[in-house]
Order: C-alpha cells, then structure tokens, then sequence
C-alpha cells in the first residue's frame, strides 16, 4: 500500500501490517530521526547576538540561551571590570595612586618612589638593614628584597649592558651578574658595596645560567 513519509513527503510502499503496528510512515530510519529531532525541539534567539538556534526542549533555559560559548562568556561578563587597578595613598604626598600587583611602588606614588628611592644620593651609602627598615621591606619576602637590589645595579651599571659578555663575548644581549651573591652579605653592607662595579660583571643568558647552576666557574 502507498503511503507518504511523515518527513520528506515521498511516497513508498508498505504492507499493511505494519501500517497497523506503526501508524507513523517513515521511508528510512534517517527520516524518522530527523521526524522525532523537529518533534523535540524548538526554535529561540540567542540572548547575546539575536540568532536563530535550535535547542531540543529539555535543553531550553527559561531565562537565556545562547549560540556559542563566547556569546555566553560575553553576556556574562557584560559591564563586568576584571583586574580592577587598586587605589592607595601615597605615604610621602598622601595622593591617591594606582597599585598594580608587582609594582615596584610600594606604598609610594611613582614620583615619590623615583624621588625617595631611585634617583637618592644616599642610596648607595645605605646598608641592607637601613634598607630594609625605611622602604617596607622588613616583613617582605627576602626575594623581593633582592629584586630591588638588582634593579639598581641596572641603572648604576648601564655601561656593563653595552659590553659582551666577559666569558664567551656574545654581545647581542647581557645580563648582570653579582659575583659574590647578595645573600652572602651582611646587614652592614652598603647597597653600593654590593652592586660595585667590582662585584658585578655582565653574561650571557647562557653563561649566566652555567654559572648560577655550577656549571662554569669564574
């Protein structure tokens, strides 16, 4: 007996015995998927962009529904500020500046830092626990406290940046290095004891990491 698919409208035959078993008429099995898919499912705008999707309806959110993950992502964090600056006052000036998290800043705006700190004639004269006491180092962490102490090696030492480095002379880029490490020194020595022009040299990333690691010796 002819019949109609229920899907793409095409007429097939089909016996009549199972026409009474299964009243719904498919040609193949790929039809009756796509039958029962369109049966369950539902046609809504994405809450981000407005585009048309289908969603079955046990998939259906009554409140938003969205095409992709970056649409949802996107809707979500919609006014949203991440990694918002902190405001903090200046304890030279008492003005209000932005703390970022490893700036070198501490608790000082950026002109009160280059005044106080970096451009002062008597940093060099300042021994490690001076140091530690008047810039907020005391209960910081001791790497922390090195890190400050190289960063004015750079800008006391510019001159060993332009030289190549003194094992193997690669001269595309240097690094400084303090030959007796910082760790090594006592409270009482001078920050200009430390970084002297006799304790540092310039390497090589790659000499520079055979040295720190026993690799090559000086």
């Amino acid at each position: 007996m002819l019949v109609k698919c229920l899907n793409c409208n095409n007429e097939f035959n089909k016996l009549n015995s199972q026409i009474k078993k299964y009243p719904n008429h498919f040609c193949s099995r790929k039809c009756s998927s796509k039958y029962k898919h369109k049966q369950s499912s539902i046609t809504v705008k994405c809450s981000h962009c407005g585009k048309l999707i289908t969603r079955s309806k046990s998939n259906i959110n009554k409140t938003n529904n969205f095409c992709s993950h970056s649409c949802s992502a996107a809707f979500s964090n919609k006014g949203v500020q991440h990694n918002k600056p902190k405001l903090r006052i200046c304890k030279e000036c008492n003005s209000k500046y932005t703390f970022k998290q490893g700036s070198n800043t501490v608790n000082r705006c950026n002109s009160c830092y280059i005044k106080h700190v970096k451009h002062s004639d008597n940093i060099k004269t300042m021994t490690l626990f001076e140091y530690k006491n008047n810039y907020d180092m005391s209960n910081k962490h001791q790497s922390l406290l090195y890190a400050r102490i190289r960063q004015f090696t750079k800008s006391w030492l510019k001159d060993l940046k332009n030289k190549p480095c003194s094992i193997c002379g690669y001269d595309k880029h240097v690094e400084l290095h303090h030959i007796k490490p910082i760790s090594e020194f006592d409270d009482d020595a001078t920050l200009g004891e430390i970084n002297s022009s006799d304790n540092v040299i310039q390497l090589c990333p790659n000499c520079h990491w055979e040295v720190d690691n026993g690799v090559t010796e000086l």
